[in-house]
């Protein structure tokens, strides 16, 4: 069963129109990995489509799930407006989360994050430190009012903040300075579709394992539909992959990039610091 009546415990807003939302799933209700999104389904809502929403955290011992996302809809705006101890159906689709054996304990992980892809960077850092790996990570904001995340990433991690305005950290982009030359043995990067584009450029060919959170328009969120298929090269050809069954996961170097549409979000758009992670 991946299906189940979740139950609001937890809301707060952390930053401009983001949202944290605490949930409290049934014992039927698998554990999710670092990575991987919960399809929830908004009472009330005029559209009949799920909202994938990025996994920020889970408590194992309370089952809570920590969902963060942007209100840039009718949906997200009905989400983040339903009250502590309303119930929502939430869906854990059968993905892909990121790869925690591709470090090992001793060795380096470097997790890149840009806006809202920050947010499944937190369960991630958690749970790479957890295995006895070091773990920086270099996350980017528009300004100082958009950043989140910073007293958990840090708990568990070597931080950098950007900002595009230099109001919090150093202004820039999370990929300023980066190169081939980075000390890292894996890396994990989750952001916007420009972002992911640069990072591919910077480390085409480097051999390390580099592994990609995407976004993409979902329907039924079961693979069934492929309505959220991306370009991924396997061997000498290339394929189309459902993010939603196939991902959200995917190795960075084996993503025809230029194919992966910009907007993938079901509520509106995104901005280098602003997209990334499910809306």
């Amino acid at each position: 069963m991946r299906t189940g009546a979740a139950r609001i415990v937890g809301r707060r807003a952390i930053g401009r129109s983001i949202v944290e939302l605490a949930l409290a799933v049934p014992p039927a209700f698998p554990e999710p990995r670092p990575g991987q999104f919960v399809h929830v389904r908004v009472p009330g809502d005029a559209l009949v489509l799920r909202r994938p929403l990025s996994v920020a955290d889970w408590d194992e011992r309370e089952r809570v799930l920590r969902l963060i996302f942007r209100v840039v809809g009718e949906g997200t705006a009905r989400l983040a407006a339903l009250p502590v101890g309303a119930a929502v159906d939430a869906f854990l689709p059968p993905s892909t989360g990121f790869p925690l054996s591709a470090v090992r304990a001793g060795e380096t992980a470097l997790l890149v994050g840009g806006g809202l892809g920050v947010a499944p960077l937190i369960f991630l850092a958690r749970a790479l430190h957890a295995r006895g790996v070091r773990v920086k990570a270099r996350i980017g904001f528009a300004c100082a009012e958009d950043v989140f995340g910073l007293r958990r990433l840090r708990a568990v991690a070597d931080v950098e903040l950007y900002t595009d305005d230099g109001s919090a950290g150093a202004k820039g982009r999370v990929t300023d300075g980066l190169g081939p030359e980075a000390a890292f043995h894996a890396a994990f990067v989750c952001g916007p579709v420009p972002m992911l584009r640069a990072f591919q450029r910077m480390f085409r060919g480097d051999g390390r394992p580099i592994y990609a959170a995407l976004e993409a328009r979902m329907a039924c969120g079961a693979g069934a539909c492929r309505a959220c298929v991306v370009p991924v090269a396997e061997g000498s050809a290339l394929r189309h992959r459902r993010v939603c069954r196939d991902g959200p996961v995917f190795a960075l170097a084996s993503l025809h990039v230029a194919g992966v549409p910009e907007d993938g979000s079901p509520d509106g758009g995104r901005g280098w610091a602003d997209g990334g992670g499910f809306v």
